[in-house]
């Protein structure tokens, strides 16, 4: 896996932010967002791609639900900035 994994992963665990650098789909523009980090999907046969998701605290409603590419993503880094993991994932029933 790459750093950006890693980093994720990490951030989940320890309940912590990410601030990351990516663009968006059909826009060379970078964004640089602090982010809550929520899931990871790997590609599958039929996907070719890996998801990150992320909740954005900051953004308009209804656009809150970030979903990125690895390919979209340019740069992830941990923040000191901590969340309550419970207010913002659901866990499997």
């Amino acid at each position: 896996m790459h750093d950006d994994y890693a980093i994720f992963m990490r951030a989940t665990r320890e309940g912590r932010r990410v601030r990351v650098s990516h663009s968006m789909e059909g826009n060379a523009v970078i964004f640089t967002k602090v982010y809550i980090p929520l899931d990871y999907t790997s590609s599958s046969s039929e996907v070719k791609s890996n998801c990150y998701y992320f909740w954005d605290p900051n953004g308009k409603v209804g656009e809150r639900c970030v979903t990125l590419l690895a390919s979209q993503i340019k740069r992830m880094e941990l923040t000191d900035e901590v969340f309550d993991p419970t207010q913002y994932i659901v866990p499997m029933q």
